[in-house]
């Protein structure tokens, strides 16, 4: 028979054959397990991603909330507490205006400067005491402008006394305060004007 005749090969071909079904079955649960260990490593990336970008959405928040903070300590420092010499004529040429705005008569203006409370943070205050006279009306208007100034002022202190018998007239002395930032480098005493009056 011819089967007989060709066993050596057909055996070799049944080897052969079952050789490859064994490395086949092998093949695939070793390719299965590392397609597993794939998938997890690739969650494993994914989450570390995500944990990553989080913390950089965080830090880039800070850093915003840094830069505005900073934005907004100089915006304070440069325009609303800026030195005597940028702001102290424009400060008192308001109030002049603010008086004439309310019809007020002013009697007088006086300035000084007090000593700084926190010279670390390299600030000075001026103490601005003015009396003027009018009707009530009109210095509940002045009072009002003050507070809608675009100027840093602080009223310290207010006294109003009759200025006339029938009391129509009143005196107003009012007494403000503001602040002023000293460029690092100068102290108080190099501040330009300390002390003065009308």
């Amino acid at each position: 028979m011819m089967w007989k005749e060709k066993r050596w090969l057909l055996i070799g071909l049944g080897l052969l054959l079952l050789a490859n079904v064994i490395f086949f079955f092998t093949y695939r649960v070793q390719y299965g397990q590392r397609v597993k260990e794939m998938d997890a490593t690739l969650d494993q990336s994914r989450a570390r991603l995500a944990a990553v970008q989080l913390r950089k959405s965080k830090a880039e928040l800070t850093l915003a909330a840094f830069d505005q903070m900073t934005h907004d300590i100089n915006t304070v420092y440069e325009q609303w507490w800026s030195s005597p010499q940028r702001r102290l004529a424009d400060l008192l040429i308001e109030l002049n205006q603010l008086e004439r705005r309310s019809s007020l008569s002013p009697r007088s203006t006086s300035y000084q400067q007090t000593a700084s409370e926190k010279k670390g943070f390299g600030n000075t205050a001026m103490s601005i005491g003015f009396s003027v006279q009018g009707t009530y009306p009109h210095i509940r208007q002045l009072i009002n402008l003050l507070e809608l100034s675009r100027h840093f002022v602080i009223i310290d202190s207010i006294t109003i006394g009759g200025a006339s018998a029938n009391g129509d007239t009143l005196n107003l002395n009012l007494q403000l305060k503001t602040l002023f930032h000293i460029p690092e480098g100068q102290t108080d005493a190099a501040a330009p004007v300390t002390e003065g009056g009308t």
